[in-house]
């Protein structure tokens, strides 16, 4: 037998337009339904458990997630009972939410992704996310490839990478736990490739085997008032990618704190770097790049009266001909050339944010 009562549902998101509500759901000794609600709550149009009773199953009401999504109409929300759930993919528009975070999981098996979400306006929160494939082939926990969609309050962990979005744009990830994501080679919590948009917030990313976040060809992007900590590369890792914004994050103990690689017009503004082996780099391919971001008010370990200087590179690997021209007559030169470069954060914070 169910519980008498269980607790339901979720704040969702600013992003998507949802209020905070709770729907009280009460199930009785025939097996029957109801909900109290109230003016502001959501509506709950099918319910998913996986040990329910024989005479509980119906339309609405179904065993698995994958069943449940095949049912629901366009704008339903599926609420999902505690238990151990198979991979999904998400090819409509529906809110997907889970009892308990911590006991309402989501198991890939080792699979592939174990969430896929194609459909936009989709919103997914209060699950556990884990187990995607692992291995030169990109996996994860969550994969988006459509725009709109909201993630929030889960645990992902024990995936290829935790969340990876390619071409995605305006997606909202906020509040989640997303820790121990471990690719083959690299593996990182939040991978942002191809997208413009999105928000990043409020997320705790730990532990990760190489960077917290990855934004990789991308703008436009906000990236607020995360824990990034402890991860065995980059907090932040910014590839060919412009117009970010990377403020008030806690970026902690990290091989590196944040790289950046031919990205232009990005902001880093009043993060806090601690205890990262190197707290900032950046190289540059074009040198008429390499003081086109935009380092301002954070904090660098400790406080500083002084500008604190960003040390970067310049490696010049798109003048060919003049590189083997140089390497014919100076034999001992390297493969490459690395040419020290600087910027400058002019006004360092004295203390640490409060995040």
């Amino acid at each position: 037998m169910r519980k008498i009562l269980v607790a339901a549902i979720l704040s969702m998101f600013l992003a998507t337009g949802f209020a905070s509500a709770i729907n009280i759901v009460k199930q009785n000794n025939t097996n029957n339904i109801e909900k109290t609600e109230n003016t502001t709550s959501f509506l709950i149009d099918i319910y998913v458990d996986d040990d329910a009773n024989p005479g509980w199953y119906d339309a609405t009401h179904v065993k698995t997630i994958v069943e449940g999504i095949t049912n629901a109409s366009e704008g339903n929300t599926i609420f999902v009972y505690n238990g151990t759930y198979g991979r999904i993919e998400i090819n409509k528009t529906v809110s997907i939410m889970g009892e308990d975070k911590n006991t309402t999981i989501i198991d890939g098996n080792r699979l592939g992704n174990v969430v896929s979400i194609s459909a936009a306006w989709v919103n997914i929160s209060g699950l556990t996310i884990q187990n995607s494939k692992r291995g030169f082939l990109i996996s994860s926990g969550i994969r988006v490839t459509s725009d709109y969609n909201s993630i929030y309050d889960n645990i992902i962990t024990k995936n290829g990478d935790g969340i990876y979005l390619s071409q995605a744009d305006y997606n909202n990830i906020s509040n989640n736990i997303i820790t121990d994501n471990k690719k083959l080679l690299l593996g990182g919590g939040i991978h942002i490739s191809d997208s413009t948009g999105n928000i990043v917030t409020n997320n705790f990313i730990s532990n990760n085997r190489y960077s917290g976040i990855d934004i990789y060809e991308s703008k436009n992007n906000t990236i607020s008032n995360n824990h990034i900590k402890n991860n065995k590369g980059c907090g932040i890792w910014v590839v060919e990618s412009s117009s970010n914004n990377i403020t008030k994050n806690e970026i902690f103990r990290n091989r590196r704190g944040i790289a950046l690689f031919d990205s232009i017009e990005n902001k880093i503004t009043q993060n806090n770097f601690i205890f990262n082996i190197i707290s900032a780099h950046f190289s540059v391919t074009k040198l008429k790049n390499f003081n086109k971001n935009t380092w301002d008010g954070n904090y660098w370990n400790r406080p500083r009266l002084l500008p604190y200087v960003i040390h970067g590179a310049w490696s010049p690997d798109l003048y060919p001909i003049l590189w083997l021209f140089l390497r014919i007559f100076f034999e001992k030169l390297p493969a490459f050339i690395v040419i020290p470069l600087l910027n400058f954060d002019f006004n360092p914070a004295k203390t640490p944010y409060e995040i």
